[in-house]
């Protein structure tokens, strides 16, 4: 740090006294630099609200500004590898961009990684106390888990019993929360949230805020905040229009008013060839970061995807197919939602093993159809088929990731792995936590096994194997995806090979073939899967669909229900691949975090 002396025509203020205008000026030749230890950051920690305590932030972030050097004083609380263009990004957000930005690197890149960075940062400078991080329903868990992991922050979530059970105090009391926008944006919840001002704001899948007239545009508009990311790979879908919205949340006034913006640099026959194209770029440049694989250096090895079918016999085939009749027939006569419910599960647990099924069927409410399918179901063909074939497969280099939805699918794989000999690790949400890192760590070192189910893989990158099963097959495709990230990610360094194990015929069978045909879900970026589907289907939406023509599908013609469902995740990969098209003319390299 120089020691030489700022030309300061008024000696700055103590920070914790109110402003209203910038009490020092610096001669233009000189650059003001105060070591940071030097301005007092218990006076950020205090609760301070409304303008004096957004001037005082203010005040802080303007100084911090002028004084930027090329270090992050979190990094050495950060769990993450030190990514050149992440680091760069998040310095170039806490220094000349203000806390105000959006984030809109290329899907793969780390925009979670990267928008945890400046709110560590902030949080260790002690410039935030108070944080909200919305996203969409399926990614609330996951980014509790990322700031847990790789920042060793504890938020508490929408997902939780005590949001449920008393969410005035929760909105009120808590200081660091990730939520379900769906959820804030509704207006109990939202005159909650807005109760106390929020020092960070972060909305992941922020192209939900495209529209200015949408429900959560003007939510998080109406929500008191002081910096604000926002996260999207997708910032324009139809028109310069949508990203003149996502900028008027950051920056008021950064833009010129809607008719004059569109006067200066919307073409109406040309809507993403914007009129004065240097002059919009450098206003944008100003609120926005785009890294791109291609400026970033990140190859990602490719992926390969193998569906095993296996052929039941004749006579177990039969018995499935029966037992889907009566189960449709015994779901028409329950209430809706108990029919959604019970449908859901027994079809999934079926798909996964048949211990997972007979669990199911223990509290079944319609007792006597449950006797009568346990006594003559014929299960031990099809298990033996299944499964038969994993041990072979761990005997490989790094061994093999299998993952399911159940427990008791995977107690039944632990024991039949072990018989044969196989060194096996198991993971889900009963491990305690102290042992996870050891399983982990063994596997790496041994090969083997290792069976994981969801909340088993939770802070877990697996880029050291590239193998993996999927025993069974979730009906929400962006959890497939999260699976297949685990080991798809920076750093892996082999070609990843996915194997999806279902028995031919079944539902589980249509709905893989239309995820891999239509959705193209193996061959995508992961994180592509939540902008192609939308908001046309959230996770249960999803999930929701497949059930229902699953129930209404004709006798022995689920492959034909399933048919239109494919034409419309077809319809949306392509729209998908326009957007990115359209996005990368428009932006280009433009907006590098260099």
């Amino acid at each position: 740090m120089s020691s030489r002396q700022p030309d300061l025509k008024t000696r700055p203020q103590d920070i914790s006294s109110p402003i209203s205008k910038p009490a020092f000026h610096l001669s233009p030749e000189v650059r003001l630099e105060i070591a940071a230890p030097q301005w007092p950051a218990h006076a950020l920690a205090r609760t301070y609200s409304g303008t004096e305590n957004f001037l005082r932030v203010e005040r802080a972030s303007l100084m911090w500004v002028s004084n930027q050097s090329d270090d992050l004083l979190c990094l050495p609380y950060c769990r993450i590898d030190h990514l050149e263009y992440q680091l760069r990004t998040a310095l170039r957000v806490t220094g000349v961009l203000r806390g105000r930005a959006l984030l809109s690197d290329e899907v793969g890149l780390g925009k979670t990684v990267e928008a945890g960075l400046v709110l560590k940062e902030y949080l260790t400078r002690g410039m935030v106390r108070r944080y909200l991080v919305l996203t969409v329903p399926s990614l609330v868990d996951q980014w509790a888990e990322e700031l847990e992991s790789k920042f060793s922050l504890s938020a508490v979530t929408t997902n939780q019993p005590q949001f449920r059970s008393d969410p005035e105090r929760f909105w009120k009391e808590e200081n660091g929360i990730i939520g379900s926008i769906h959820t804030f944006k509704q207006d109990t919840h939202l005159t909650l949230a807005a109760h106390r001002p929020w020092d960070m704001v972060i909305v992941d899948e922020a192209h939900h805020l495209r529209n200015r007239t949408s429900k959560a545009w003007e939510a998080v508009n109406a929500l008191p905040r002081q910096f604000l990311l926002l996260l999207t790979a997708t910032p324009v879908q139809n028109s310069l229009e949508e990203l003149y919205n996502l900028v008027t949340l950051l920056r008021p006034g950064h833009l010129p008013s809607p008719q004059e913006f569109r006067r200066r640099f919307v073409d109406r026959e040309r809507p993403y060839e914007p009129r004065e194209p240097d002059q919009l770029r450098r206003l944008l440049g100003q609120v926005m970061i785009r890294n791109t694989r291609a400026n970033a250096g990140i190859r990602l090895p490719e992926r390969r995807a193998e569906t095993v079918l296996y052929e039941p016999g004749s006579a177990e085939r039969g018995f499935w197919n029966e037992w889907e009749r009566e189960l449709r027939a015994a779901l028409h006569a329950m209430h809706p939602a108990k029919a959604s419910l019970w449908g859901r599960l027994l079809l999934q647990a079926a798909g996964s093993s048949p211990a997972a099924w007979l669990e199911a069927l223990e509290k079944f409410p319609r007792p006597d159809l449950a006797k009568r399918w346990r006594t003559k179901a014929l299960l031990e063909q099809s298990w033996e088929r299944k499964s038969s074939a994993l041990p072979a497969l761990t005997r490989t280099e790094g061994g093999l990731v299998i993952f399911t939805q159940f427990l008791a699918t995977q107690e039944a794989l632990a024991g039949a792995l072990t018989t044969a000999g196989v060194k096996t690790w198991v993971l889900n949400g009963q491990t305690p936590a102290a042992q996870r890192q050891g399983f982990v760590d063994a596997f790496r070192d041994q090969g083997g096994a290792l069976l994981l189910t969801k909340s088993g893989t939770e802070g877990r990158n697996l880029q050291f194997c590239h193998r993996l099963v999927n025993f069974d097959l979730p009906w929400n495709p962006m959890e497939i995806e999260q699976r297949i990230g685990r080991l798809h990610r920076i750093g892996q360094e082999r070609v990843v090979e996915i194997y999806n194990l279902v028995q031919s015929g079944t539902l589980q069978a249509h709905l893989l073939e239309i995820l891999e045909g239509k959705l193209n879900l193996f061959d995508l970026v992961v994180g592509e899967t939540g902008l192609i589907l939308g908001e046309r289907f959230t996770s249960e939406d999803f999930e929701e669909e497949i059930f229902r023509r699953w129930q209404n599908a004709a006798e022995d013609d689920v492959a034909g229900a399933f048919k239109t469902l494919g034409d419309e995740l077809s319809r949306a990969r392509s729209g998908f691949e326009e957007t990115k098209r359209l996005d990368e003319t428009l932006f280009a390299h433009d907006y590098e975090s260099t």
